[in-house]
């Protein structure tokens, strides 16, 4: 999760917030699936490669309410 989920995640107590986050406090609770993240992430750098060059290198949301979404789609449901 530090490699790929930076600047929202930094090192083991971020990461440890980020998964307390999706289950405890997020609308839909859910637990995050390593596996399904990679994929997401993948997903979400080809998408990007396909955008011209003026985008800029691909980066995750700036924003909270983006990277929620994110995170919500690397995430299992616990319900």
């Amino acid at each position: 999760m530090v490699e790929n989920f930076k600047p929202w995640v930094t090192d083991e107590e971020s990461a440890r917030k980020c998964d307390a986050y999706m289950r405890e406090k997020h609308a839909s609770p859910r637990a995050f699936n390593l596996e399904k993240a990679r994929a997401v992430l993948d997903s979400l750098k080809a998408d990007h490669a396909k955008l011209p060059e003026a985008a800029g290198p691909f980066s995750l949301p700036k924003t909270w309410p983006g990277m929620s979404l994110v995170l919500e789609r690397c995430g299992d449901s616990l319900e």
